[in-house]
């Protein structure tokens, strides 16, 4: 999720007139892996983990990304959303076993182990 703030400020002076603008953001402006240490429910992370023993005031000091090696690996493309025919899924859509079944034979294509399956959703 990108959460984007637009701020625009006009000045008005004897003198000067202007105006300007910013925007603010995080910085996952794209595709990014989240590290292990997101996934949570309560103070129990993955893994058994505690959140009150692994935060830091920098973050985490287990579960983060930097333990991740580099991925390279095959991509498979799935387009759900041409499978059901439409532009863009409905927020809130589950994508089902089925939807991956009819994408994978419309494309005439295989998951195999090792490979990253990206979804199209519109």
């Amino acid at each position: 999720m990108m959460i984007v703030n637009f701020e625009l400020t006009i000045l008005r002076t004897p003198r000067l007139q202007g105006e300007g603008s910013s925007v603010h953001s995080t910085f996952q402006l794209g595709t990014h892996l989240d590290g292990l240490n997101h996934l949570q429910i309560g103070n129990q992370c993955y893994n058994g983990f505690a959140l009150d023993e692994i935060a830091e005031e920098w973050g985490t000091n287990k579960l983060g990304m930097e333990t991740v090696p580099q991925i390279i690996t095959r991509g498979v493309l799935l387009d759900i959303a041409s499978v059901k025919k439409v532009s863009r899924l409905k927020k809130g859509y589950v994508i089902t076993v089925s939807d991956v079944e009819a994408a994978l034979e419309k494309e005439s294509s295989a998951v195999q182990r090792g490979d990253a399956v990206l979804f199209h959703t519109g």
